[in-house]
């Protein structure tokens, strides 16, 4: 599939859903919530989640690219990866 957003913790994958369908990430205090359209959202709750990772995450995003893009939520040394089509 291209142009796909996959969200994985580690070497699971937890989403793999087309990036049209989410319409933004946005940090909170304790981690990071994504929200998808038809009311779904995925609250991922993460104390530990640096600040810099968050808005990594969120701006990179927001970014109207044609590419998929996988988050991987463990990873704090690249939590954000982007795969050109």
């Amino acid at each position: 599939m291209s142009n796909e957003l996959i969200i994985k913790k580690g070497s699971v994958v937890l989403f793999r859903i087309p990036r049209e369908l989410l319409i933004e990430a946005l940090p909170t205090h304790d981690g990071l919530v994504f929200n998808f359209k038809e009311g779904f959202f995925l609250n991922y709750q993460d104390q530990y989640l640096s600040i810099e990772i968050k808005e990594l995450i969120t701006t990179t995003l927001i970014k109207p690219i044609k590419a998929n893009i996988e988050v991987d939520l463990l990873s704090k040394t690249t939590p954000i990866s982007i795969n050109m089509l």
